[in-house]
């Protein structure tokens, strides 16, 4: 697949060859926007890992210091923001083991820890944790003595309706987000039935969740996400990682994984996602896959190669947004978004509107309100307009 460029699949690919290593050195030398390359690199959670492979190829000095400043600030800017969340981690692990309630550690920390050399080229926005349903509200006040507010962003409570987000906890700038099943539906996973393991992270203990079933998680997440291109590389580089991990010299763990998957109602996604990774990195596993892969959808290559430009920033372009929201998701859980989008948290509104005095937020709702009313209808207007455009060409 040559959607994605030798300098990103060398980034994504977590033990690269020499051949995509000398092209991607190649690829590095050729750049002349590299605005617009930090950019891309940056917000899809790459940047550290770039910033390393130079420095490791022996050829970051090459860089003129103008964006040598540039990456370093930047990544930087991370690894502080990283360390700032490690702290709210800590203490949010002393305040639920105190009171006794279980949890699980996912994404972001567990795979710093687990599939990266160093935790800081693994870029982290949020905490997310595993907890079983009745104990949502017990952390929620037992973290409101520390200051912490219920974050409702707009996109929480219409998730909630399909997936295992709950309403997230703010606290002090950093988003913790708790997860009650890691797959809703027949048969759901929850904390109680989830299978961790034990995970180091800087001298503490952490239950994370096994590789296999962490990976089905990270999977589907890929698939929910990817074709709304409001989507990170980073994703798939995890990804990487877990199915490196997880399959290489061990057939027996395919047949089960792809068994779990289908225990879980999500076999489709799972085996599309895999065989994207498979396209993008064909040396990624010593065997190929005894399971037969589908071919890949004809949504995933555009999206990729929307996502390899804009990353999480996405183009202005409201289709895909409008696409996933018009046609995945019933009634109910429609209104639950817009009510969400129109009606946010007073956490939400102070996280958005920093420049307004916290004690007055709520004068900022009529505002909020036409803001996002009239950005929706000249979306709509646009995505009309491009539709019929198209149908008349």
């Amino acid at each position: 697949m040559q959607t994605l460029s030798p300098l990103i699949r060398y980034l994504l690919h977590p033990v690269p060859g020499a051949e995509l290593a000398e092209a991607f050195i190649h690829e590095t030398a050729a750049i002349s926007n590299w605005e617009k390359t930090v950019f891309s690199l940056q917000q899809n959670g790459l940047l550290p890992l770039f910033r390393s492979a130079l420095l490791e190829a022996g050829q970051y000095e090459t860089l003129s210091p103008a964006v040598r400043e540039v990456i370093d600030t930047t990544v930087r800017r991370q690894a502080m923001r990283n360390l700032k969340l490690q702290a709210t981690l800590f203490q949010l692990h002393d305040v639920l083991s105190r009171n006794n309630i279980p949890f699980a550690l996912l994404k972001g920390f567990t795979l710093a820890a687990t599939c990266y050399r160093d935790a800081s080229l693994r870029p982290m926005i949020d905490i997310d944790i595993l907890v079983n349903p009745e104990d949502v509200p017990v952390i929620r006040q037992l973290l409101k003595e520390f200051g912490a507010e219920k974050f409702s962003e707009p996109q929480t409570k219409f998730y909630a309706t399909i997936a295992s987000h709950e309403p997230g906890i703010l606290l002090e700038d950093v988003l913790i987000e708790p997860h009650t099943a890691l797959f809703k539906g027949p048969e759901s996973l929850g904390l109680s039935e989830c299978t961790c393991v034990p995970c180091q992270i800087a001298g503490k203990t952490f239950l994370v969740p096994a590789p296999d079933v962490h990976l089905l998680f990270i999977m589907s997440h890929v698939h929910k996400h990817l074709p709304r291109e409001r989507f990170k590389l980073l994703w798939l580089r995890d990804t990487a990682c877990l199915m490196q991990r997880l399959f290489t010299g061990q057939e027996q763990k395919e047949e089960d994984f792809f068994r779990l998957a289908g225990r879980y109602h999500c076999r489709t996604e799972v085996l599309e996602v895999a065989a994207l990774m498979v396209a993008l990195l064909p040396d990624l596993l010593p065997q190929t896959f005894r399971t037969p892969l589908p071919p890949l959808p004809g949504w995933m290559e555009p999206s990729l190669k929307i996502v390899s430009e804009y990353g999480m920033k996405r183009r202005n372009d409201p289709a895909p947004h409008i696409r996933y929201f018009s046609s995945r998701f019933n009634m109910k859980g429609k209104i639950l978004f817009l009510a969400g989008l129109l009606f946010p948290s007073p956490a939400y509104m102070k996280m958005r509107y920093r420049w307004f005095p916290a004690r007055g937020i709520v004068l900022l709702y009529p505002y909020h309100f036409l803001r996002v009313f009239i950005k929706g209808v000249i979306m709509f207007i646009r995505y009309v307009a491009a539709h019929c455009t198209g149908a008349h060409k």
